[in-house]
C-alpha cells in the first residue's frame, strides 16, 4: 500500500516538476550562488597569498639581476685592466724590437761603409 501512495506521490511530483521546472532551476542556481559566495572570503585570501608569493619572486629576480650586473661590471674592469697590461707589454716588446732594428741598421751601415772602403781600396 504505501508503495501504490509513493508512486502516486511521484507521479504528481513530476507532473508538478514539468510545469514549475524554473523553480527547482532557481533553487539549484541558489544553493550554487551561496556556496560561492561564501568561498569569496577565502578565495580573496587565496589570490592575496598568490601576489604576496609574486612579489617575492619579482624581489628575488631583482636581487639577482643585481647581483648579475655587479659581477658584469666587474669583469669588465678586470678586462680592461688585462687588456692594458698586455698593451703595454706589446709597447715594451715593440720598443726593444725598434731599439734592435736600429742597432742592426746601424751595424749594416758600418759594414756597408767598410766594405766600401775596402772596395775602393781593392779598385785603386
Amino acid at each position: 500500500m504505501w508503495q501504490a501512495t509513493l508512486i502516486k506521490w511521484l507521479k504528481r511530483a513530476w507532473v508538478w516538476i514539468k510545469h514549475y521546472w524554473y523553480i527547482p532551476v532557481i533553487v539549484f542556481m541558489a544553493g550554487i550562488i551561496y556556496l560561492i559566495g561564501k568561498d569569496r572570503g577565502s578565495v580573496a585570501k587565496t589570490v592575496e597569498k598568490i601576489n604576496k608569493v609574486k612579489e617575492k619572486e619579482r624581489e628575488e629576480v631583482r636581487k639577482i639581476e643585481q647581483e648579475f650586473e655587479e659581477k658584469q661590471k666587474i669583469s669588465q674592469k678586470e678586462t680592461k685592466e688585462e687588456q692594458e697590461k698586455i698593451r703595454d707589454a706589446a709597447d715594451v716588446k715593440l720598443e726593444k724590437l725598434k731599439e734592435r732594428i736600429q742597432n742592426d741598421l746601424k751595424e749594416i751601415k758600418g759594414d756597408s761603409e767598410s766594405i766600401d772602403g775596402e772596395l775602393e781600396d781593392l779598385l785603386k
